[in-house]
């Protein structure tokens, strides 16, 4: 699934988002371009995703 993380803005913020995300053993991608990170899994590795982006700071939602 494709979420949006419209906070994304620098290399930095990449970098702290794939930390968190590796923490919680997720397979994803980042891209900061489109600013959205993909995460390859079921509903509740999306949760995951989506609430380690919120504990460090980002907004992330479905696209």
């Amino acid at each position: 699934m494709l979420l949006k993380v419209p906070d994304m803005n620098c290399e930095h913020c990449v970098s702290r988002i794939t930390k968190v995300l590796e923490e919680q053993k997720l397979n994803f991608k980042v891209s900061l371009g489109d600013k959205t990170v993909e995460i390859d899994g079921d509903k509740t590795a999306i949760n995951s995703a989506i609430s380690a982006m919120d504990g460090i700071g980002y907004d992330a939602f479905a696209t």
